[in-house]
């Protein structure tokens, strides 16, 4: 931890109320307060619209669980699988015609229009959200009533459900009631999922994820987190692969009902076909992988960004881009033919703000995070920003580098230590990556294909070296030493523990 540059290693492991900043810090914040209270008092109907993601439906079941506890008349809607921000399909008279409150969750749009027909048709509305807001929002960012960690608020790295967790709780403390404290684990996913950070920079962060990691209340969590720890993990390895299975496929309702439900039966229902999902977009990206993207990538493996152009395949433009990036070690993009633009997905590695890069060039629109965004370029400007991008990443060499904390004999691996590193790794993510432990000359282990050669199980008599979602079976040498990086972890199954190393990396010599 102090080679992390954690001086204070309880205070950073055990979070403390301290670190939480005054609501009072965001901008209109007590008129957004004002607004729902003056709603409920006047028996309004509220409609609360979410973005499509874990931090979306996360923001959206807070807001709609906090006001079950005054009013039945709420009303949610959710975008089309992966559209952010009001679309010209949500048909503001029909779907406004009984309601009196729009509360707008983690999803702003870049022009105030139909905020202020909003407004003009006589309602009120309220924006909880994290997205740095264009000049044009911040010039009515008081007439829509705007709530955000990105404007003039010390946390700038909060997201939409932490916007959205302390907007209720101000609302508590002006109340005196104690309702979105029963949230705050809806909070936490929402700023794991979306790549907040979580290091020593953002306290507040590491606070709320600490609450929510603790306090466990949502019983859709519950089950997805079944008998294994709530943390981290869970969040992104679990959690956030079900729910973006949903927008990929056209099913963003159920999401957001996994989290709002408290029928227990449902609830299951719903990740049964999120489950389905899941391995339903594993075979399309697979079947394009091995059509398209190797054959694709043969006449680019000199170059710094590489380009891919897919069809009748939107939605898995994102999944193709990060198994791209990862096997070709560099910046990629991946695109559909939309007449006069190419639309898709771009992921990056080994540079800072791959987004800001594209986005400098005025030659595209890229929209989302620094190293995952949504990307729409006009046909006459590829090859300006194709040129463009080759020219700002010239003197970028890309190399894999993995920073390994410790490094471990087999024979020094105990429940001990395995227990103290998770308690550090508990909220880990942008900011703190996990601990990541070095085994080196391993032999004797037996090779397992675990569900039915989805998984990579190397199995020695002390750990079980796990390599999740593997293919590359013919890089497995059974007579050879094996090193590898990763995380630590202890398995309970069937009355036997086992100790784990969840595999990044490994080689054999």
């Amino acid at each position: 931890m102090r080679n992390r540059g954690i001086l204070d290693i309880d205070g950073f492991i055990n979070p403390k109320y301290s670190d939480m900043l005054s609501s009072a810090y965001f901008e209109n914040i007590g008129r957004a307060k004002d607004i729902i209270l003056d709603t409920i008092k006047n028996d309004g109907t509220f409609l609360i619209y979410a973005d499509v993601d874990v931090d979306g439906c996360t923001s959206a079941s807070i807001a709609y669980r906090y006001l079950k506890n005054y009013t039945n008349k709420i009303k949610t809607f959710i975008n089309k699988e992966k559209d952010h921000g009001i679309q010209n399909y949500f048909n503001l008279e029909e779907e406004l015609k009984e309601v009196d409150t729009v509360i707008i969750v983690d999803s702003i749009n870049d022009s105030p229009d139909k905020y202020l027909q909003i407004l003009d048709m006589g309602k009120q509305l309220v924006i909880a959200d994290h997205h740095i807001p264009n000049e044009e929002i911040l010039k009515v960012k008081d007439k829509i009533c705007l709530v955000s960690s990105a404007v003039n608020y010390p946390n700038s790295h909060l997201s939409g459900s932490g916007v959205t967790w302390k907007l209720m709780r101000y609302i508590d403390e002006c109340t005196e009631n104690n309702y979105a404290n029963l949230l705050v684990d809806l909070a936490a996913c929402g700023i794991i999922s979306d790549v907040c950070d979580v290091g020593k920079d953002s306290p507040e962060n590491r606070y709320i994820c600490y609450m929510g990691f603790n306090n466990i209340y949502n019983p859709a969590l519950k089950i997805i987190a079944g008998n294994y720890e709530f943390n981290s993990t869970t969040i992104s390895y679990s959690l956030s692969p079900l729910v973006n299975s949903a927008n990929r496929v056209g099913n963003n309702k159920e999401a957001l009902e996994l989290f709002i439900s408290d029928d227990i039966t449902r609830i299951k229902d719903i990740i049964d076909n999120l489950k389905s999902y899941k391995d339903y977009q594993k075979e399309q990206v697979d079947t394009i992988y091995s059509d398209v993207i190797i054959n694709q990538a043969q006449g680019q493996l000199d170059k710094k960004c590489m380009y891919f152009l897919i069809s009748d395949a939107k939605n898995f433009a994102g999944l193709i881009a990060n198994k791209a990036c990862a096997d070709f070690n560099r910046p990629v993009i991946v695109l559909q033919d939309y007449g006069d633009n190419y639309s898709g997905s771009m992921r990056s590695v080994g540079v800072d703000n791959f987004q800001k890069i594209i986005s400098d060039s005025n030659y595209a629109i890229c929209a989302g995070h620094e190293m995952a965004a949504g990307i729409t370029i006009p046909k006459n400007n590829f090859f300006l920003l194709y040129n463009y991008i080759e020219e700002q990443l010239k003197d970028y060499s890309f190399k894999q580098e993995i920073s390994v904390d410790v490094e471990l004999s087999v024979n020094q691996i105990n429940s001990y230590l395995i227990k103290q590193l998770k308690l550090i790794n508990k909220i880990s993510g942008k900011g703190f990556p996990a601990v990541i432990v070095k085994l080196s000359d391993v032999s004797d282990y037996k090779i397992n294909k675990m569900s039915n050669g989805k998984h990579l199980s190397l199995k020695t008599n002390d750990v079980s070296f796990i390599k999740w979602n593997f293919s590359d079976w013919n890089s497995v040498l059974p007579d050879a030493k094996l090193s590898a990086i990763g995380t630590l972890d202890e398995n309970f199954f069937a009355g036997k523990h086992s100790y784990q190393l969840i595999m990044d990396d490994f080689v054999f010599t």
